[in-house]
């Protein structure tokens, strides 16, 4: 954890080190946080919706979880990746798991689904955002998305075939494991359990094939990123140097910006404010008035991940006091 937020300390000094602290501090004295306020209202909205696309995820095994648990254990999830780098991803499983018992190997699959919904998501916002600001944005993309991963990916013979030869032995591992747990006899003890986990954890993963609502689940996707659009572009009108931006530019500040999210230090510090940056200097905004932007951006994000954990955390035991009734699934369980 400290290395993790050692590396987002570096990156955030990297950021702020050749400007004008004492320009910046300027810019964001002056700014209109009163614009924050709807930020902040627009991104707990967007957390109901998530909240809301997740059920979505989890009717098909069969349980019907309620809403404020779910939305409760998104908020807290948020709030455990300030402290850890993707433990988000985990807490909000054991949160739902407290409150409506459904088991947190099947909630890791619908999670890890939705991760990588959300990453075809980006990827295609991407490609619009180059598309409709290609002058603007192509270059950029260039430097701070393509290169990165040429660099990854382009690597020496004997590299790639060290990666291959242990990806072929994970696998030929891995289908040894389901083939010894396949053809276990016992019906109890490690092996009965890892092969109730590992079934738990696929089911959860192909419930995006047993949606009972799949235009919900498209409507929800568009409306959650609609709102993190709209909170960047209130965030605008905070500062005279980007009131004039409009909707293309805050939807470049969400993709970019949540490229930095996806980094592995603690709530995307130095990650997030460089890439806002560098996003808005490619729309004509001044580097001090860009890096202030960033910051009250980033910081109004994680104000509303501590605000809206902590409120959760104190909460959702009070609200679960007593057990809910427990619907059944009209549509049964899978």
């Amino acid at each position: 954890m400290v290395l993790f937020f050692a590396i987002g300390a570096l990156l955030f000094w990297l950021a702020v080190k050749d400007q004008n602290i004492h320009l910046i501090r300027e810019k964001l004295a002056r700014a209109d946080w009163v614009w924050a306020v709807p930020a902040l209202a627009l991104s707990c909205i967007s957390n109901v919706v998530r909240a809301a696309r997740w059920n979505l995820l989890i009717h098909p095994l069969g349980d019907r979880p309620r809403l404020v648990n779910t939305f409760g254990a998104v908020v807290v999830g948020y709030m455990a990746n300030l402290a850890l780098p993707r433990a988000g991803e985990v807490s909000r499983c054991v949160v739902l798991h407290r409150y409506e018992k459904t088991p947190i190997d099947k909630l890791f699959g619908t999670v890890v689904t939705e991760r990588a919904i959300d990453v075809l998501t980006v990827a295609l916002l991407l490609w619009v955002v180059v598309l409709l600001e290609s002058d603007k944005m192509g270059a950029f993309s260039v430097r701070y998305v393509l290169r990165p991963l040429e660099a990854r990916v382009n690597v020496g013979v004997v590299q790639r075939v060290s990666w291959f030869a242990i990806i072929a032995a994970v696998c030929v591992a891995a289908f040894g494991l389901y083939c010894a747990l396949s053809v276990s006899e016992r019906d109890s003890g490690p092996a009965s359990r890892l092969r109730t986990i590992m079934s738990g954890f696929t089911s959860g993963i192909r419930t995006i094939g047993q949606l009972h609502n799949e235009q919900g689940f498209v409507l929800y996707t568009i409306l959650l990123w609609a709102l993190y659009v709209l909170a960047a572009y209130a965030c605008f009108q905070s500062f005279r140097a980007t009131s004039g931006l409009g909707l293309i530019a805050a939807l470049a500040v969400v993709v970019f910006g949540g490229l930095g999210w996806a980094a592995p230090v603690q709530g995307g510090i130095g990650t997030v404010d460089i890439m806002i940056t560098q996003t808005l200097v490619m729309f004509g905004t001044p580097v001090n008035d860009g890096l202030a932007y960033a910051i009250l951006w980033h910081a109004t994000q994680v104000i509303g991940m501590v605000v809206f954990g902590v409120c959760a955390v104190v909460l959702l035991p009070i609200i679960n006091r007593r057990p809910p009734v427990r619907k059944p699934n009209p549509m049964g369980s899978v």
